[in-house]
């Protein structure tokens, strides 16, 4: 594989987010995004460079007010990705030995059980 010469890191935010209340045109706000890169692109300068574009996609964005006051917006992963995210999130913070996979599947495993044993 060829070692390609980059030039210019470039994240493209693509997505939306659902309020729960209006925002007022006159205020300045601030916007906290958390979100996954889904993509990275290299683009050919035609110059012997390259530039790197990764495109984020956001999950959870908060709206700050230059007041202060947060406004909240609807989280838009289904209750999978998000159950997911908190299985990783708890993989990374315990540095477990194993794979964010292993983990996961580890995990899962666990939650089902504990569901067929409470019905039976």
């Amino acid at each position: 594989m060829e070692d390609k010469e980059i030039n210019e890191y470039i994240i493209k935010i693509q997505g939306k987010a659902t309020l729960f209340e209006p925002l007022n045109l006159s205020r300045v706000y601030k916007v906290e995004i958390d979100g996954a890169i889904t993509d990275v692109i290299d683009t050919d300068n035609e110059n012997g460079t390259y530039s790197r574009t990764y495109r984020f996609k956001p999950t959870l964005v908060n709206v700050l007010a230059d007041n202060g006051e947060v406004t909240r917006t609807k989280d838009i992963r289904s209750r999978s990705q998000q159950l997911r995210a908190v299985i990783t999130r708890e993989w990374r913070d315990l540095n477990e030995p194993i794979s964010a996979e292993d983990y996961y599947e580890k995990e899962m495993k666990t939650l089902i059980a504990k569901r067929i044993n409470k019905e039976i």
